[in-house]
């Protein structure tokens, strides 16, 4: 008896530990994902953001020793997708960052990134 518990758990974490564990996810469909893609959304919808003033995104815990980098939004106040880049929230819609945030954009950068201290 003791001896065919053991042969099961035994067989149970082999096949446990050879299953092949995938860090890539579809939703919406059964499609695999691409190589190089972590998640994809197969709906006829899209991916809605967050969405919060730009007081509640201010008053939002983000700083620029946190690891917040690439944090998304959507900033109801200017209608605009936002994004942190470890010291101030850039606006896609015209690429600068918004207002309180310091240290604040840098204007009249070259194209090989020069003229910004």
């Amino acid at each position: 008896m003791k001896k065919n518990l053991f042969c099961m758990w035994l067989s149970l974490l082999a096949i446990l530990f050879s299953v092949n564990m995938q860090a890539q996810m579809t939703i919406g469909g059964k499609k695999e994902p691409e190589a190089f893609s972590v998640l994809e959304l197969l709906n006829k919808g899209g991916l809605r953001l967050p969405q919060m003033t730009t007081a509640e995104r201010d008053a939002f815990a983000v700083k620029a020793t946190d690891k917040g980098n690439g944090l998304t939004i959507y900033n109801k106040t200017t209608d605009c997708v936002e994004y942190w880049n470890a010291s101030r929230w850039v606006s896609l819609c015209d690429g600068t960052s918004q207002t309180t945030i310091s240290p604040q954009p840098c204007v009249d950068v070259a194209a090989d990134g020069t003229g910004c201290d």
